[in-house]
């Protein structure tokens, strides 16, 4: 599957000659292992504590969206960090970030630690990790956005039981027409389906 010279991956980019299709090993994990390599795990850690102080207590969760209102704040409340949903880093530290002065007030009130929020150098550490995870959701969004001009091309791969052969290109249609053919293969096809 992934040999250079005869696994799939290096078969399907010969055949598929498109300026479109842009190659990238694992980008997105490579976002990733960046945001953990730069040190901010003690950053992050503060931000899902405090987090989790206010949205994981119904009463404390209740009195912040509450707090939240009495402050006509632009925000209605914070935004959970799931580590297994990794991507949702950038909206939990935007949000945090723009709540920031709202979350310390309110966990000041609950006599809860927040030297995250009045120290200057976490709060450097908290705005610059805010604003490269934004660029990399951002870049995340575009990158998905390539890959969904060509989905059509990749279609022809992915679901080759549903293309119809005289809208593919020339060199697949006979591949393709004895590919639909073979009632096995498309019997292990709908099955794994």
């Amino acid at each position: 599957m992934t040999g250079k010279i005869n696994g799939f991956t290096k078969k399907f980019l010969d055949a598929i000659v498109s300026p479109e299709v842009v190659v990238n090993h694992c980008i997105i994990h490579r976002e990733n292992l960046c945001t953990k390599i730069l040190g901010f795990t003690d950053v992050m850690k503060s931000v899902v504590k405090c987090v989790n102080y206010i949205r994981a207590r119904g009463l404390n969760h209740r009195q912040f969206k509450v707090f939240l209102e009495e402050l006509d704040s632009d925000y209605p409340d914070v935004v959970y960090f799931s580590a297994v949903r990794w991507l949702s880093r950038a909206s939990t530290l935007k949000r945090f970030w723009n709540l920031r002065k709202e979350i310390m007030t309110f966990m000041v009130n609950k006599q809860q630690d927040v030297a995250c929020l009045t120290d200057d150098d976490s709060l450097n550490d908290l705005a610059f990790l805010t604003d490269i995870t934004q660029h990399l959701s951002d870049l995340n969004v575009k990158l998905q956005g390539k890959f969904q001009k060509c989905e059509p091309k990749f279609k022809l791969f992915s679901q080759p039981f549903n293309m119809v052969p005289e809208d593919s290109p020339d060199r697949y249609q006979m591949e393709l027409i004895e590919l639909q053919s073979d009632a096995d293969l498309r019997r292990a096809y709908t099955q794994e389906g």
